[in-house]
This record gives structure tokens, C-alpha cells and sequence, in this order.
């Protein structure tokens, strides 16, 4: 299939940032969020814990059509059975925590667009806010959400016992590629939540009172912190709902299931990627200095 190409990596952009010990990693990263017109992005994720890129910040509409075509692809491909927009074969999906859906894991290897997807510039300076220039991708995932009364309980991503540190440790960075409306079971959070630093209690999981749903047009990204109480209200609406779930963490927090990137990517991938995409995929090791100033710094 062939792939759109995104606007090139130009110099000052995340593409070109490598986390080095020269001390610059919080003026880059503060610039290049600048330089895209995202401050008020990076204020939401400061007060609200969650932001939305709009359709025009994000990437073009093309794009997100063959970012969602390749994953309809994919899902017919694993199912054996044509997996459409009007949903026709969701009911056959499985009833997971997640609801009714077909989960589609590391479809990052599927096709070179997942990468361009990874590297989008916007996306990358609003995670390297939360997260640091050494920040590293530990999961790309596609779900195909279908009709069903099951919600998904609030939680955060954060794999750790409280209390949890006030920055960010993980970041998800969820690319809609269907519209987002109520009925359609969108992601929901609960603004300023990610302040408290720890887990909703087991009551506090299944409460939605204080929850706002993510209502935005096919196209958009929402993006949050790892400490964000997040989860997914139920689909009424036939038919499905698409997202491509792309999760992000410090480079210490990196799971075991992180390392297949790694070790799967290819010399061609990382020949044709700007050099941040091989720390992204923790193929190039920290120096010892790096990893001083990654501990120390916010930015780092």
C-alpha cells in the first residue's frame, strides 16, 4: 500500500532531539512547543491532565483515512471477516474489559505509516512535555470498538502502587480515527484527576459523575497523563469506533513487553526515521551522562 509522506523533519524539531548532557533538553522542548503553537495544549496538560489536538494541528485528513483503512485491513486480515466502518462484523468481536471489540496489539510493524504516525511532530513535543526528549515507545495498539452496554472502569496508566509522583512517568497519545461523540462510547476523563497521584479507589472507578467525555471529529488526538483517571463509556451507536492507542514512558519504566521494539526494528526503519526514532524504540542505549541529566531533569 502506498504510505503519504508527512511533512519532512526539519532541524529544531523532536525528530532531531536527542537527549545528550549538554543541559538545553527543557529549552528545546519549551521552544519546539512554541514554535507549534501548542501552549495552550501544554497548559491543559498541566491543569486539566488531557488536551486535544484538533484535526488542523494533528495531521492531514488523508492521512488519518489510511491510518484507519490499514487497520480495518488488518483486523479483516486477522479475523478472516470484512471488518467495515457500519460495523457488520462486530458482532462477532470478543467482550473484553474494553467492551465488545477486536484488539489489534503492535500493529506498529504493519506498515511504514505507523511509524510516520509515531514520529508526528505535534504529538511527539506535547509527549516530550510530559515525558522528556528520552522518552520511549512502549506500545501501538489499534481497537475497534463495537456496539455494547459494558463501559471501561476509570483508572490511570501509571504501573505503580501510590503515591505517584506529580509528573509524568507514562503518556498516551489515542488518535481517533472515527468520530468520538457520546453515543459512540468515547474515551472518558476526569479533569485535574492526575493531581490526586494515585489510582481510583474501586468505587471511585465505576463513578463517572465527575468524568467529561471526549466528544471531537474523526481526525482529532487526545493526549494524557500517565496520572489522568481515564476509562470508556458504553457504544450505543451501531456501527464502530477506531482509535489507534499509542503509549509512551520514561525511559526507566520501560516494560518487558516494550523490548520486542527493539529487537524487531529493522536497519531499513531506522534508515529512513530521523535519529530520535531509534531512542524511541530504546534501539540506541543512554550514555551514563545521558541518563544523569534524564534523572534530574523534567526535560531530559
Amino acid at each position: 500500500m502506498n504510505t503519504m509522506a508527512l511533512p519532512p523533519v526539519v532541524a529544531g524539531d523532536p525528530g532531531t532531539i536527542t537527549p545528550d548532557d549538554d543541559g538545553g533538553a527543557e529549552e528545546r522542548v519549551l521552544a519546539e512547543i512554541a514554535a507549534l503553537g501548542l501552549e495552550r495544549n501544554a497548559w491543559e496538560l498541566d491543569t486539566k491532565g488531557f488536551t486535544i489536538l484538533a484535526p488542523s494541528q494533528a495531521a492531514p485528513p488523508e492521512f488519518f483515512k489510511q491510518l484507519r483503512d490499514r487497520i480495518l485491513c488488518e483486523a479483516s486480515l486477522a479475523t478472516g471477516v470484512e471488518v467495515g466502518l457500519i460495523g457488520e462484523a462486530a458482532s462477532q468481536f470478543e467482550v473484553s474489559a474494553l467492551g465488545r471489540c477486536q484488539y489489534l496489539p503492535e500493529i506498529f510493524f504493519a506498515d511504514p505509516m505507523f511509524e510516520q504516525a509515531l514520529m508526528n511532530r505535534h504529538v511527539l513535543a506535547l509527549v516530550s512535555y510530559l515525558l522528556g526528549e528520552s522518552c520511549i515507545l512502549t506500545g501501538m495498539n489499534a481497537v475497534i470498538k463495537g456496539p455494547g452496554p459494558e463501559s471501561f472502569p476509570l483508572h490511570t496508566d501509571t504501573p505503580q502502587p501510590a503515591p505517584l509522583p506529580a509528573f509524568a512517568q507514562v503518556a498516551n497519545a489515542t488518535w481517533l480515527l472515527s468520530e468520538y461523540t457520546i453515543e459512540n462510547g468515547p474515551t472518558v476523563l476526569v479533569p485535574g484527576s492526575h493531581k490526586a497521584c494515585r489510582s481510583p479507589t474501586r468505587a471511585e472507578s465505576v463513578d463517572f459523575s465527575r468524568a467529561v467525555p471526549v466528544v471531537a471529529p474523526a481526525g482529532s488526538i487526545v493526549i494524557w497523563h500517565g496520572n489522568c483517571w481515564h476509562g470508556a463509556a458504553a457504544r450505543t451507536a451501531p456501527g464502530v469506533r477506531i482509535s489507534l492507542i499509542t503509549y509512551f514512558a520514561r525511559y526507566y519504566m520501560r516494560p518487558p513487553s516494550a523490548g520486542a521494539y527493539g529487537e524487531r526494528v529493522t536497519d531499513e526503519m531506522l534508515d529512513r526515521n530521523p535519529p530520535r526514532f531509534a531512542r524511541l524504540m530504546h534501539h540506541k542505549p543512554l550514555s551514563v551522562a545521558g541518563e544523569w541529566v534524564c534523572r534530574i531533569s523534567h526535560f531530559a
